[in-house]
């Protein structure tokens, strides 16, 4: 009912840098660990209500996605 999950956007960015770094001839393990900074939530109403939870406000209000 809730998901957290990376911005494509960002994920496709790094993964592009990391292919360019290999085709270059850099080995894998020889790259930096990326981590994400940009996370996207996503709640799904209509399974929460469905399970009889509420759903605060602050949330929802915070949620890039809502599923109604």
């Amino acid at each position: 009912m809730v998901a957290v999950d990376a911005v494509i956007i960002e994920v496709m960015s790094c993964n592009n840098a990391s292919m360019r770094y290999i085709f270059k001839g850099e080995k894998p393990a020889n790259l930096p660990a990326q981590a994400r900074t940009k996370y996207q939530l996503a709640i799904n109403l209509k399974t929460a209500q469905a399970l009889g939870l509420t759903v605060p406000s602050s949330l929802l209000v915070r949620a890039d996605g809502v599923i109604e």
